[in-house]
Parts: structure tokens; sequence; C-alpha cells
């Protein structure tokens, strides 16, 4: 079976203004909604990019304890070589706001390590090619207990924010020392966002197409609304909708 549209024309003042208004709502929405308010003209683009953030200025800090020690020599004067660290990160950057500094710290030998029973050497080698290396302890009658306990959470008082250590070496009289620093701070992560357009008219007629598009649904509510609900409705089917017979190919010009 084959359907074809038949236009019928009804005369009907409540039809034809509802169909007016339908189509001039939908007008509405194409025009201000659809091209300027979500600007259906343009062709967007989203930015990439990165930023790197340089923080200058000065900022007076305390040493030691600020509580008991409130004349000049306590404080200090930090600049952004001393509060900024690392000096540049690429979309971020962290202000340090506490830093405890250990002083001279050289590595030694731990006293386990002069025992040569723990190591293989030329004189004690126990391990034989081939055998496996026994164990430090007897594991029968040790057995051992993890037990795992969250050291940070978000409202931690203890130590909150981000802290980190870094070293610096040095060489003095043969010997290797190491100035430790674990500093306090916070440290700010940037996105970047953005939004780019510019005029095109192949998205303007797209979206003018998509308008007349849009007008079918005018047809198709009040062709609903005349075929159920208005009066003469039963009359409207009968011309709108016919069944013809099978026409026969000598019949058709």
């Amino acid at each position: 079976m084959y359907s074809t549209v038949k236009e019928v024309k009804v005369r009907s003042t409540f039809v034809a203004v509802l169909h007016r208004l339908l189509q001039f709502l939908i007008l509405i929405f194409v025009a201000f909604y659809i091209i300027l308010i979500k600007k259906g003209y343009q062709q967007f683009q989203e930015p990439q990019g990165s930023s790197i953030i340089k923080i200058k200025g000065v900022a007076r800090i305390s040493v030691h304890n600020s509580n008991l020690h409130t004349d000049n020599s306590s404080q200090a004067l930090w600049d952004a070589a001393d509060y900024v660290i690392p000096s540049i990160e690429t979309n971020a950057f962290f202000i340090a706001t506490r830093k405890t500094i250990t002083y001279g710290q050289r590595q030694g030998i731990c006293p386990s390590s002069l025992n040569d029973k723990l190591f293989c050497n030329s004189t004690y080698n126990p391990c034989k090619r081939g055998m496996p290396i026994p164990n430090a302890f007897e594991d029968q009658k040790c057995f051992p207990a993890y037990t795992f306990d969250l050291l940070q959470s978000g409202d931690d008082k203890l130590s909150p924010g981000v802290n980190f250590r870094f070293v610096e070496k040095y060489r003095l009289n043969e010997t290797d020392y190491r100035t430790t620093t674990k500093m306090y701070g916070l440290r700010f992560v940037l996105t970047i966002a953005g939004h780019g357009g510019r005029f095109d008219i192949r998205r303007l007629f797209l979206a003018i197409g998509s308008g007349i598009g849009y007008m079918i649904i005018a047809e198709l509510v009040s062709e609903f609304i005349f075929m159920r609900f208005h009066r003469h409705r039963e009359e409207f089917r009968r011309n709108k909708i016919k069944s013809c017979l099978q026409i026969s190919a000598s019949n058709v010009y």
C-alpha cells in the first residue's frame, strides 16, 4: 500500500489562528533562542593552552616562636624566591606559609652494618649456588600482623595543606653534608577554559533549516486537534483520508 499527502482546505477560524500562533512561537524560538541566544550563526572552538604564573611581593614572617619572641630579631622578610617553590610551574603555583630547616645532616654507618654475618664477603659466604637463601628469622614462630590507619583527612589540623621536603647538598672537609627543608603551604592549580566563535554562513543556514523543519510541529498539532476535538472532525476525516481501489496501468496518465 502506498500513501500520499492530500491537501484539504478547511474554513475554521479556531484552527487557522492556532496554526498561525504555533508558527509564530516556533519562529520566535528559532530566531531568538537558537540563532541569537545560542549563537547558531557562529562556529565555535575550544582553546588549548597553558599558563605560567609569576608571583611577586614580600612577606613578613616570624622566626622560631613568635609568641615568645616579639622583637625585631625574630622577624624576617620573604620574597618570591623564598615562598614560591618551585619558581615556575605549569598551570599551578605553590606559596609557602612555613618551613622547617635541618642543618648539617651527613650520612653515617648504621651500627648493625658492622656485623659481617649480615653480608656475604670473601671470608663469610653462606650463599650456595642453586640453593635458596634462608630467611633472616624463623618464620614458624613469627606471624606478622598488619593494621592500616588513615593519617590525613580533609579536616586534618596537624598537617593541613601541602607539605614536601627537598635537600641542598654540599661538601666540607671531605665530608658530604646536606640541609633538609620541609615546606608547608598552599598549592593553587589553574584550569584554562574558553569558548571562541566566529560568523559562519553554513552554521546560519543550518539553524534556519532546522527552524523550517520545526514548522511541521504546528501542522501536526493543528491537524491532531481538528481530527480529535473539533465538532466537524468526522467530515474532515472523510475528506482527509480516502482509500482508492486498485488502479490499472491503463488508467494512469
